[in-house]
């Protein structure tokens, strides 16, 4: 459920999703997609539980949770008109039997279900031709529309408020831990419905390692401090990266972090509606060469996010997808030097006609 203070967030109009799904995928009397991911199913749904799947046909949206969920799910999912069932676990499988009996083609993610359940389902509806489709819907969910994208710059304010929060409080010698620690309470207190992830704090040699754990290894002045995190509101996820230190930082991290700071401009002014993840990674790449550092970078340079902290495709140079209106990213090249130390800057940005938006600045 939605945890946000004080905002009047828009409303989602889950049949239009639902609409737009059936278009996608061609539905035809006869068809059905099997939907098990929870991302998909609360973004079609808003169903925001931790056990579910749904059916989605030409007629009718289903979602099937066990009892434990089904007073939430009701009033979850009276916004969307998506009908629930409450079953138990052991009778899941029969009650999908039963709604899919007619079905004559069922389109499923192959990456989103078990082999056991593919199994299963072929039980379940032998008569039925599966299809494998990968991503589909996945595909509605990069465009991102007014109410989502309300949600996900809530989401950057509370975060980026939190951090100012903590980071007016820090001090040589606190320890990573305890700095992650401070910044998912203060998300919390703020009102996100969750943090979007573990919080990565790292410092010193540590910050060369890109997600590593927070330790009790304390800052020490002149050392890089990398602070990742995020909030969640109401199912959507921002995500940010700070570099910090304390005193004059060393002469060869400042220089690394020039070049990530660099290199994280050039991929946000590269963003624009039709240019390719891919090349909104290369922009990023350029950038370090440009300051002498040719060799491969340790993770992609941002990735698309919203209902899943992780949204593909990911700024890779193998991703030729396009991006276009209304995909939110995050930017966040890096750069690491072993055993000494790294840098990372990363925004949430929201790609428009007119220009992008960084929604993780104030």
């Amino acid at each position: 459920m939605t945890s946000h203070k004080n905002l009047e967030l828009p409303k989602i109009n889950y049949q239009n999703r639902l609409e737009r799904m059936k278009d996608l995928a061609q539905l035809k009397p006869g068809d059905a997609v099997y939907i098990p991911a929870l991302p998909n199913i609360r973004y079609f749904s808003g169903f925001s539980g931790s056990a579910a799947l749904m059916l989605l046909t030409v007629d009718s949206a289903t979602l099937v949770t066990d009892q434990r969920y089904e007073e939430s799910a009701q009033i979850e999912c009276q916004a969307s008109g998506v009908n629930v069932l409450g079953i138990p676990s052991a009778g899941q499988l029969a009650e999908v039997a039963r709604l899919l009996r007619g079905v004559k083609r069922l389109i499923v993610d192959p990456r989103q279900i078990s082999m056991e359940d593919y199994w299963q389902l072929k039980g379940a509806a032998p008569n039925a031709e599966l299809v494998n489709e990968r991503g589909l819907p996945e595909k509605l969910r990069l465009t991102k529309d007014a109410a989502e994208v309300a949600r996900i710059r809530e989401a950057c304010r509370i975060a980026l408020q939190a951090f100012d929060d903590v980071y007016n409080q820090l001090e040589v010698e606190s320890t990573e831990r305890a700095i992650a620690n401070m910044l998912e309470a203060r998300i919390k207190e703020l009102g996100a419905e969750d943090i979007a992830f573990a919080t990565i704090v790292t410092s010193g040699p540590n910050s060369a390692k890109p997600h590593s754990r927070p330790s009790e290894q304390a800052v020490g002045e002149g050392q890089p401090v990398i602070i990742d995190f995020g909030a969640v509101v109401d199912g959507y996820h921002s995500d940010i990266t700070r570099t910090i230190w304390f005193g004059e930082l060393d002469r060869d991290l400042k220089r690394v972090y020039e070049a990530a700071k660099d290199a994280h401009a050039a991929g946000i002014a590269s963003l624009e509606p039709g240019v390719s993840h891919e090349a909104v990674d290369a922009a990023c790449r350029a950038a370090f060469v440009r300051h002498g550092f040719v060799d491969k970078p340790l993770h992609p340079s941002g990735h698309n996010v919203g209902l899943s902290i992780h949204e593909r495709p990911f700024l890779t140079p193998y991703a030729t997808e396009p991006i276009l209106e209304g995909h939110v990213l995050t930017v966040e090249p890096g750069l690491y030097v072993p055993t000494k130390g790294g840098c990372r800057i990363e925004d949430t940005v929201l790609v428009r006609h007119e220009g992008v938006e960084v929604l993780s600045q104030r």
